[in-house]
């Protein structure tokens, strides 16, 4: 008898946390304010990338390499040490 009112009582506990996870759109779906703001949201994030694109792609590319440690090394005499 216990470990049926136990199994119960577990049930009951957990029957809230899973109706919990069922999505919202069986409940009614998201109101037109925030469809707006996800549509809003949206079309900032596209304006944001599109202007990261455009900036990246005025970035020119580096015909030579940079070696910001070059100065730091020694000129070695011995080929074979390279």
């Amino acid at each position: 008898m216990r470990t049926v009112l136990a199994a119960l009582i577990a049930i009951a506990c957990l029957a809230p946390a899973a109706y919990a996870q069922h999505s919202r759109s069986s409940a009614g779906g998201l109101s037109d304010k925030q469809k707006a703001d996800i549509l809003e949201k949206q079309k900032e994030r596209k304006s944001t990338s599109d202007a990261y694109d455009a900036t990246i792609k005025q970035i020119p590319d580096s015909d030579k390499k940079l070696d910001p440690w070059g100065n730091m090394r020694q000129p070695s005499n011995n080929p074979s040490a390279r």
